[in-house]
Formats: structure tokens, sequence, C-alpha cells
């Protein structure tokens, strides 16, 4: 039985920006629910939420490895009876996707797509989206963001133009589901970090960076055990609002 310290360090005792990535995603996704359970659906929590899920699927199309564990599918299946359940209507959990956008990118790769049939596919996937997204979180955007982000994996030259138009798509989609973003106090911010995860991604580079050794285990911790981090915190938080939020 290996040791949560086994695990944490088991690719070595190092941080880099691959964990980097993730720890800020996960920050920013407690975020998004904190305000969505806890403070009544807060805009400004909400807003800032929305920029962490394009760092997840960008994670997935960049390392590019089809992993798909028990973990992974259990979690999925879980939190999306529970998301049905709270929000009565069908609902398939965001991890799902995460599933999906492994299976295509490994049995489609970017690599044997034509500039054409990536313009296709972008079309085609838009009208599917905009069936899907009531029942599916996020829809389909993970597939934009997935397939650009190996894009800048591969050093493909339309990385930069085809992440962009990802985010874009995105960015709109986002203001589409949340009609309260198109406020400029809210719609102006969420551009500009829009814009920096866009910058963030597009120059991403795996490296090594130094970390202060009080932080480097905590960090290590947030970065490998993410996925449990999702699930727990969000079936916590899904249990305060039906115990004590809706009772109120």
């Amino acid at each position: 039985m290996i040791s949560i310290r086994e695990n944490v360090y088991r690719y070595g005792k190092s941080f880099n920006t691959h964990d980097f990535i993730k720890v800020v995603a996960i920050f920013i996704m407690v975020i998004d629910h904190v305000g969505y359970y806890l403070l009544a659906n807060d805009p400004w929590f909400r807003m800032i939420g929305r920029i962490g899920l394009p760092m997840w699927y960008f994670l997935i199309g960049y390392v590019n490895k089809l992993r798909i564990n028990y973990f992974l599918i259990g979690y999925g299946i879980i939190l999306s009876f529970t998301d049905t359940f709270l929000m009565q209507t069908v609902w398939f959990n965001v991890l799902l996707t995460f599933i999906v956008c492994q299976v295509l990118l490994h049995y489609f790769p970017v690599e044997r797509i034509s500039t054409l049939w990536r313009a296709i596919f972008f079309l085609l996937l838009l009208p599917i989206n905009a069936l899907l997204y009531s029942h599916v979180e996020y829809g389909v955007l993970g597939i934009f963001l997935v397939y650009s982000a190996r894009m800048v994996a591969i050093k493909d030259p339309q990385a930069a133009f085809w992440l962009a138009l990802a985010h874009l798509v995105f960015f709109v989609w986002q203001i589409i589901a949340f009609p309260y973003l198109i406020q400029p106090k809210l719609l102006y911010p969420f551009a500009f970090l829009t814009l920096g995860v866009y910058f963030l991604l597009l120059f991403y580079k795996q490296r090594v960076w130094s970390c202060p050794q009080f932080l480097l285990f905590p960090m290590l911790f947030i970065s490998r055990y993410s996925l449990h981090i999702y699930f727990y915190h969000l079936i916590a938080l899904q249990l305060i609002w039906v115990l004590y939020i809706t009772q109120k």
C-alpha cells in the first residue's frame, strides 16, 4: 500500500509548471463552487471561476495520455447523479467530458487533421455544443481547447490561431450561459483574465520551478490529488447547500 507521502513524491521532489497550472486551476475551481453553493451564485466568484476550466482541458491536450482511471469514471458518474438531483434535469459532469476528450485526441490525433477538416469540425461542433450545453457541463467546448492545446505541445504553426479561437468561443459561450457577465464591471475583468489565460497557455513550457521547501509538499499534494480534491470538495459543498442553505 503506497502512502500519501510516497504518492506525492512519486515523480520526484520537484515542482514544475504542470503542477503550477493544476494548483491554480484547483483554487479557481474552489472559488467558483463556493460562489455558487455558499454565496448565492455570487457573480464575481463565478466570473473568476470561468477561467479555470481552460487550464484543465489544456493540460489534457498538452500531455495527451489516454489514462482513464476508475476514480475519474466513478467520480464523474456520482457527480452526474448528484448534479441531476440538485438541478432537477439530466446533467453530465465535466469529468466525463475529460474522458471523451482523451479518447478523441488519442484516436483522432490533431497531426492527422488537415486545415480544411479542422475548420469543418469546428463549424460542426458549434451547433452540437448548443444542443448539448443544457445537459453536459461545458458542452463540447473542451474539444476545442484540448485540440488547440495539443497544437501548442507539438508546435503546430496554427496553434496560436486555434487556441485563440477556442478561447474566443469559450468566452462568448460563458457570456451566453451567464448573462450577468455582460455588465461592464464584470465583462472587462473577465475579458482581461481570459486573455491572460490565453497567453499563459500559448507560451506554456513544461519545466521545473523552484519552490520553497515548506510549500513543496502541500503544492505537490494538491497537484497529485487534484481529482480527489475536486470530487470531495464538491460533494461537501453540495451537502452543505442541501442541508443548510436551502433550508433557510
